[in-house]
């Protein structure tokens, strides 16, 4: 292993624990993992399997991949760090192994793209959202159809002048609050409110805040 291991930039390692890198949690190790970096040490990788005549197994973000807990004899090749890219052409996307589905998703609603609701109806994808919510009125019903499931909005004030001088936004709180209504209306739910307390600055929001959302 140590000719693979020797000037690689990603991660090389023995006996490695494949739990990590599967959605359900579980899995025993690798006799080789190797996470290359680039598509040179992909191309390094699968070469120094072939070589040492070793059984190959490859994959992604590990969704809904469940290993036994005796492992894997051979080399796994996770392509999440060397292919996980996302590329956009008119209104075609290309999207490599291992790039996050819920990225994906995000990405397909802010574009007004199509064509992924499938991916919703997935066992174990939770696919969520995080946003300050100033998009949500108008995209609320797409980000639903994309297969997203629910969203986390981050406000910080129910106070106008305290919620832009914590966000350097020019948009008021009732934007926020309108979108969480037009996201709960389309499903989006339960929704999970965000708050980043800062002394002298907001804390005395934290009341309010918690009475508006109880």
């Amino acid at each position: 292993m140590e000719s693979l291991s020797r000037g690689f930039k990603g991660l090389v390692a023995f006996n490695h624990p494949l739990a990590p890198h599967t959605s359900y949690g579980v899995g025993g190790p690798a006799r080789i993992y190797a996470e290359p970096a680039d598509l040179e040490e992909m191309l390094r990788s699968l070469s120094f399997a072939e070589k040492e005549g070793l059984a190959l197994f490859v994959i992604g973000k590990g969704s809904n991949l469940l290993v036994s807990d005796r492992g894997f004899p051979g080399m796994v090749l996770n392509l999440s760090r060397c292919c996980g890219k996302l590329e956009k052409e008119g209104k075609r996307i290309s999207v490599g192994a291992g790039y996050s589905l819920d990225d994906l998703t995000a990405f397909c609603a802010r574009e007004s793209l199509g064509g992924i609701e499938m991916l919703a109806g997935i066992p174990g994808l939770d696919l969520t959202l995080t946003t300050n919510g100033s998009f949500l009125n108008r995209k609320a019903h797409a980000l639903k159809a994309a297969g997203l499931q629910r969203i986390t909005v981050s406000l910080d004030s129910l106070d106008d002048a305290v919620f832009k001088a914590m966000n350097e936004v020019d948009f008021p709180v009732t934007k926020v609050l309108e979108g969480m209504e037009a996201a709960a209306r389309v499903g989006l739910g339960p929704i999970k409110v965000n708050m980043v307390v800062k002394r002298d600055l907001n804390d005395s929001s934290i009341l309010p805040m918690a009475r508006f959302f109880r």
